[in-house]
C-alpha cells in the first residue's frame, strides 16, 4: 500500500511510464516502503470532456490505509506533489484530477 490508480483517456504510453516511475520514487520519498507501492494505469475508450468527445484526462486516486499521521494536509500536499508530477508529463490541454482515498478497516493487502 498504496495504490496510485491513473485513469486516463488519449495519453501517451510512453508518458503514463515515466509519470508512474517518477510517482513510485515520489511515494518512497514520502515515506512509503517502495515495495508496497503499486501503479497502475486504466484506459477509458469512451470519454466526453468538457464538451469535447475527445478530450484528454487524467485522475489520480491515490488509495491507502487510514493512519493518524495522514491528515489532510498531509493528503494534500502528496496529491500536490502527484498533480505536479502528471502536469510535467501530460499535455496542457487535458484536464487532471486527484484525489486520496482511505481504504476501508477490513481491506486486505499482503506484498510478498
Amino acid at each position: 500500500m498504496p495504490h496510485l490508480v491513473l485513469t486516463y483517456s488519449n495519453l501517451d504510453s510512453v508518458a503514463i511510464k515515466a509519470f508512474q516511475d517518477k510517482s513510485a520514487k515520489a511515494l518512497a520519498q514520502m515515506g512509503f516502503a517502495p515495495k508496497s507501492i503499486k501503479c497502475y494505469a486504466i484506459q477509458t475508450s469512451h470519454a466526453h470532456i468538457a464538451g469535447e468527445d475527445d478530450g484528454s484526462f487524467a485522475h489520480l486516486t491515490l488509495r491507502m490505509i487510514n493512519k493518524s499521521d495522514r491528515t489532510e494536509t498531509v493528503q494534500r500536499a502528496w496529491l500536490d506533489q502527484l498533480n505536479q508530477i502528471a502536469s510535467d508529463h501530460f499535455p496542457h490541454n487535458s484536464t487532471l484530477t486527484a484525489e486520496a482515498v482511505f481504504l476501508p478497516p477490513l481491506y486486505r493487502s499482503s506484498t510478498r
